[in-house]
């Protein structure tokens, strides 16, 4: 009786070692097993990956809201323009806003590229409609008390014209640039609002030319 229960137990044990050894050692299981596991292991460290990027930019949200960005873009149809000129399209002044209502209270223009005196006047377009209009004083245009409001979610695209004196040399080429952080002051959601270090802003050029029958 105690035999039959050895040998019993000692066949079941033998077929036990010889599957964990066939387990073992057959490649095809080996691999998947490893592949299986390795892959387990792979989608864990890939959603500790993304817990740890969710919390880095997690502050990003709150930046985000307060952010704007301040372009001075090209006149897409025409960049020259003749002396005596009025009127003519110099850059596109934009303000585009995230989550935040902006003011603009103030923007000042720095003349470059040929002599400020032979700009006559600077105006901001809304369209058809003139924000306001300055001339030249110590090579600036300045636009005070613009009260401009830009609401939260949305872009304002301000076209800077400007009007050139008849005695304009030709071949200069005219840039508008806010120069250093002083030169616009702008809040958002009712605070001051500081760019950073991006200043001076530059605009592309405006190039001054005479056409054959002038």
């Amino acid at each position: 009786m105690h035999i039959n229960k050895i040998l019993k137990f000692y066949m079941y044990f033998s077929l036990f070692v010889a599957a964990v050894a066939m387990t073992s050692y057959v490649p095809s299981v080996k691999m998947y097993t490893s592949s299986f596991l390795a892959g387990e292991t792979s989608v864990v460290q890939d959603q500790e990956q993304q817990s740890r990027l969710i919390t880095s930019t997690m502050p990003v949200e709150d930046y985000k809201s307060h952010s704007v960005v301040l372009t001075l873009s090209g006149n897409p149809t025409m960049n020259f323009a003749f002396p005596g000129d009025k009127n003519v399209k110099a850059l596109d002044f934009s303000l585009k806003s995230f989550d935040a209502d902006l003011y603009l209270e103030f923007v000042n223009f720095k003349i470059g590229g040929l002599d400020p005196s032979k700009v006559e006047k600077i105006y901001l377009m809304d369209g058809e409609n003139t924000i306001a209009e300055s001339g030249v004083t110590g090579g600036y245009a300045r636009f005070q008390g613009l009260f401009l409001n830009v609401p939260a979610g949305t872009e304002k695209v301000i076209a800077v014209k400007v009007d050139l004196s008849e005695d304009s040399s030709t071949g200069e080429r005219l840039h508008l640039t806010i120069d250093k952080k002083e030169d616009i002051k702008l809040f958002a959601n009712g605070e001051e609002y500081s760019f950073g270090d991006i200043f001076p802003l530059e605009g592309v050029y405006l190039s001054v030319v005479r056409s054959r029958g002038r």
